[in-house]
């Protein structure tokens, strides 16, 4: 029922006891005139113009109509006055916070209460859950994490807007399907376009991933004397235990690797240690904070308590 239709009601209801008291039904004039108007009313009755209106029953049904205007809170403080402090969208009924505005969820303990999303580079979200729907410039939407990733393809000049799709690449390298792949036509003596593929290196290179590499390799601290192969590598290179080539280490969830090898040592926040990798831990979406190399959270998100057993779950509130 709206505002109108409960105004209407008490308008209806005040003209009914009117007629009723000018019928002689309502009996709640105390002293009438000669003339048939009232002098003094009975108790509950207020005196108008020679009338008696009832006062208790106007007040009990205005307050009722008041008390629907001013019940629906959170805490203590009326929802009109904590509708913009908590960014929260209500249905026209006036009940409950049922969705948030975009870049706040709902968290529904102890009281369904707006929070900010967890993710810094969120730029829309459904209002709903702690998850994004669209990220900031230069940022793409991960469909494993659901957060929002920098894009980051190497030797990638620009990118789709939102995607981490590349649309041009740096001088040496070839775009293909989205990706910059290395240009394997240098120092080629016999290259096929079509495949990015050599098939025979000039003098002085050797045939590597379809590709010609300098006898000389430019991440190799120590090289053997003897053909191309190196001992000692770089930073954030490995020595390749099969080609003894200088390897990228390309675990982007690694913080430290053990020694020279591409082995992952100490993994980076919400990650832990899975043989030689990092992996999400089971919590990834609800944790804050996880202890080292080990799948446990131990400080979760706004809403959520850990479970005794390194995950987890819905209780509590900030």
């Amino acid at each position: 029922m709206n505002l109108i239709h409960k105004v209407s009601v008490i308008v209806l209801l005040s003209l009914t006891i009117r007629s009723l008291q000018a019928s002689g039904l309502a009996k709640s004039c105390a002293q009438e005139s000669t003339l048939g108007v009232c002098l003094r009313c009975h108790e509950g009755y207020d005196l108008e113009n020679g009338v008696c209106n009832l006062i208790q029953k106007q007040v009990r049904v205005s307050r009722k109509l008041i008390s629907r205007k001013k019940t629906v809170r959170f805490g203590s403080v009326p929802v009109a006055r904590r509708l913009q402090a908590t960014f929260c969208v209500f249905p026209d009924d006036g009940s409950d916070c049922l969705m948030c505005q975009s870049l706040y969820y709902l968290n529904p303990v102890p009281s369904p209460t707006c929070l900010a999303i967890s993710d810094p580079n969120c730029a829309s979200s459904g209002g709903f859950n702690n998850v994004c729907e669209g990220c900031n410039a230069n940022y793409y939407l991960n469909s494993k994490s659901s957060r929002c990733t920098l894009q980051s393809l190497p030797g990638c000049l620009a990118y789709v807007t939102g995607e981490n799709y590349c649309t041009s690449c740096t001088g040496g390298m070839i775009l293909t399907a989205g990706r910059c792949l290395a240009d394997n036509s240098p120092n080629c003596a016999v290259y096929t376009a079509r495949t990015n593929r050599c098939s025979r290196c000039n003098s002085g290179y050797y045939f590597f991933n379809g590709g010609c590499r300098s006898n000389t390799d430019p991440n190799c601290s120590y090289a053997q004397i003897f053909g191309p192969l190196c001992s000692s590598c770089n930073t954030d290179y490995f020595p390749n235990s099969n080609s003894r080539l200088c390897e990228l280490r390309n675990d982007p969830n690694c913080s430290a690797y053990s020694g020279v090898t591409a082995d992952c040592a100490t993994c980076n926040n919400l990650y832990y240690l899975r043989f030689t990798r990092c992996v999400p831990i089971t919590a990834f979406y609800t944790c804050i904070t996880s202890e080292v190399n080990v799948n446990n959270c131990e400080d979760c998100m706004a809403g959520y308590v850990t479970d005794g057993n390194g995950g987890c779950i819905m209780g509590g509130g900030r």
